[in-house]
């Protein structure tokens, strides 16, 4: 589950609004412990360029914003129609997709 006082819509909401990001997807948020937060998302950047001031600022102000701790990311050129941790009904609540 999301770690209370992290709100996904929120980190949604500011991964989508970065230059260049046209969907989130697969974003996962979870504890590592009682006192640290990850998370993990596929961002669809449809330049294909990797850029790495982009996920330096993303890490630092997820952690400024969000204390989140742990950030992965993954850039995508094209989105995914389905996820399949979503339709199996796996992870719902820390699993959000771009409205369609």
């Amino acid at each position: 589950a999301v770690p209370s006082g992290i709100d996904p819509e929120k980190v949604h909401s500011f991964l989508v609004n970065l230059p260049g990001i046209t969907a989130v997807q697969h974003l996962h948020i979870w504890g590592l412990s009682t006192t640290q937060v990850a998370m993990t998302a596929q961002l669809i950047k449809p330049d294909g360029l990797v850029d790495d001031s982009l996920t330096d600022r993303i890490a630092e102000e997820c952690l400024e914003r969000f204390k989140i701790v742990h950030v992965t990311i993954q850039y995508r050129q094209v989105g995914e129609q389905v996820c399949n941790l979503f339709q199996k009904n796996e992870h719902q609540e820390e699993h959000h997709h771009e409205p369609k």
